[in-house]
């Protein structure tokens, strides 16, 4: 699976790198987020996040296990292996193991860079980038942690992943974020997600969106005119001249991960992985879609590091 290139690492002051790879059949959903980070003193490794809806774990590595390649999606941390054509996954924590193999179908990236022109912005305290909205994944995964034993969970027919990338100093003190592409009622796909930026002594809050909905694709975004009417713990909503998504997270399955703050990974969010929410979208005035999921996943987080 490994490819050619050049290899690279975090090697600046103050920088975090991280690749999400969310995997879900019709029952379970397990996410892998391998990445490096370098802290303001200088000091670097890598790491590797697993979450599920039962835990969430993460293991650490050296900067010298870590590699990735800058013209193609290939992440190698000790010996796991993250690229477009899928997964090698081979953990052992001390509250957890997880080993096997998944193969992706062809991924499924946007037309349009999500972030428009603000990807351009040097001093951002983070980018963020779609990979691929979905895609289908086939193979199994052998999963054991200390409180729920072993299992053995399978892709196969109507398993659906979704991989997303963030990079920069730290994540925005405050922001949610929504991903689903899995509805019964409908050929959907959703990544929403608002944050505040600060920007020339200002605080704004800016949003992008990528819709896919029966064949077309419908972007709202801060450099398209987007505003952000509402963003809380349980809602977020979006709204672009005559266009409007309001996305509803009905019950909460909310697990800890790490997340950057200033390079190093020390700050605690909550992720819901696989929740039920109501995904509502308008268009000229009229409503496009209505639909429910159970497995959509959400994230609100504040923080304040005074």
């Amino acid at each position: 699976m490994k490819p050619q290139g050049n290899r690279k690492a975090g090697r600046r002051k103050s920088f975090f790198e991280g690749w999400y790879f969310k995997h879900q059949n019709e029952e379970e959903t397990i996410a892998f987020i391998p990445g490096v980070q370098t802290d303001e003193e200088g000091n670097s490794s890598a790491f590797i996040q697993v979450i599920t809806e039962n835990a969430a774990f993460s293991t650490k590595y050296p900067l010298k296990e870590f590699k990735a390649y800058k013209d193609e999606l290939w992440i190698g941390v000790g010996r796991n292996e993250f690229s477009d054509k899928g997964v090698i996954i081979d953990l052992k924590g001390e509250k957890y193991s997880c080993a096997g193999e998944l193969v992706y179908g062809p991924l499924t990236p946007l037309g349009h860079n999500c972030m428009g022109p603000f990807r351009f912005i040097p001093f951002l305290e983070c980018s963020h980038e779609v990979i691929s909205m979905g895609h289908g994944v086939a193979g199994e995964l052998h999963f054991r942690d200390n409180e729920h034993g072993g299992r053995i969970i399978t892709f196969g027919k109507g398993s659906t992943g979704y991989i997303e990338k963030d990079k920069g100093r730290s994540f925005p003190h405050r922001y949610a974020w929504v991903q689903c592409n899995r509805f019964q009622d409908g050929d959907l796909q959703v990544m929403a997600s608002a944050a505040t930026i600060p920007i020339l002594g200002k605080v704004i809050i800016g949003c992008t969106c990528a819709i896919n909905y029966q064949d077309q694709c419908f972007p709202l975004a801060t450099f398209l005119g987007a505003k952000v009417t509402c963003m809380s713990e349980k809602r977020l909503e979006i709204v672009q001249a005559k266009r409007s998504l309001i996305v509803e997270a009905i019950d909460d399955n909310s697990k800890p991960l790490f997340a950057p703050e200033r390079g190093r990974m020390s700050r605690i969010i909550q992720e819901c992985p696989s929740c039920k929410a109501r995904f509502r979208f308008y268009d000229q005035g009229r409503i496009l879609f209505d639909y429910s999921s159970d497995q959509a996943s959400f994230e609100y987080s504040e923080f304040n590091s005074k």
